[in-house]
């Protein structure tokens, strides 16, 4: 998920470099690999840190199953690898950290597309203990699950609206959330729909760049709007990530100017009413999908 920086953040020099961020992902990778095999049951990395497409707002997702009787121990350790990690490093960590009893019972979030995701992202050395998708077992279906999470972004959408101004002069963790999520759900809804009509692999064996996951979009389900709303709202992603990167240019060479990447913070909020179609569009088609 992209990274949205606020304003400070950025004066104060609290921001991701590369080197930092493979160090972050080197040092999950060791407290996975130094874990007992008595302790750990599953875990990987996945996303960028699976992948190594860092950007600059790039974050480190890392999914972990221990031994019921190993949680607490294991999870002090984790606190301590995640301060570490977000203080010294500046990394996000997004970790997922479940006692084996929890996971093997169906009564978790995770469903099969989400856990279809995390093992196609993540190569075998970023792999530790047993396989992922024999451990858990899915709470909810694809379906089930795609729709609630869809609802639930139309709403994060519709209290970020009515209160965006406000929000985004302040540049609180509401805005810097809201638009995070604004990115990240509508590239994760496709992924799912793409998954439900049983499509994905075709991404996977291909191209995985961001276009190619588009242009089978657009190829599978023929609808170029939403298509086109997609790509405007990943364009819109991509142009964040070049202005950070030369404000951050700025900064380090010693000027403070932040006007350019403040107004277009400002500007995204043209994207809320696309991002809503967007979802009420792929309501529709997952109705259509589920009747088959």
């Amino acid at each position: 998920m992209a990274n949205i920086y606020s304003s400070q953040e950025l004066i104060n020099r609290k921001y991701t470099t590369k080197e930092n961020f493979y160090m972050a992902v080197q040092n999950c990778k060791s407290f996975l690999s130094n874990l007992e095999k008595s302790v750990l049951v599953t875990g990987s990395l996945f996303g960028a840190a699976a992948r190594g497409d860092y950007k600059r707002g790039s974050d480190v997702d890392m999914i972990i199953v221990v031994q019921d009787e190993s949680y607490e121990s294991i999870s002090q350790s984790l606190n301590i690898l995640s301060m570490n990690i977000r203080e010294k490093l500046n990394i996000p960590l997004d970790l997922h950290f479940f006692r084996h009893s929890d996971v093997i019972t169906g009564n978790m979030y995770y469903d099969p597309s989400f856990i279809s995701h995390v093992v196609s992202d993540c190569p075998d050395n970023c792999k530790f203990g047993k396989p992922l998708d024999e451990i858990i077992v899915p709470g909810w279906t694809a379906p089930e699950a795609v729709k609630a999470r869809m609802l639930l972004a139309k709403l994060d959408l519709a209290r970020l609206e009515a209160g965006f101004d406000y929000h985004y002069r302040n540049q609180d963790s509401y805005f810097i959330n809201g638009i995070e999520k604004l990115f990240a759900r509508t590239q994760h809804t496709t992924r799912n729909i793409l998954f439900i009509n049983g499509d994905i692999d075709k991404y996977r064996k291909n191209d995985r760049s961001k276009k190619a996951f588009l242009d089978l979009y657009l190829k599978v389900f023929k609808d170029s709007e939403l298509f086109n709303i997609e790509k405007e709202i990943c364009d819109a992603e991509n142009r964040y990530y070049n202005i950070l990167e030369k404000t951050i240019n700025r900064i380090e060479n010693g000027k403070i100017d932040l006007k350019e990447y403040e107004e277009f913070l400002g500007s995204l909020k043209y994207l809320i009413p696309l991002a809503n179609r967007f979802y009420n569009l792929n309501l529709k088609l997952l109705k259509e999908l589920t009747l088959q």
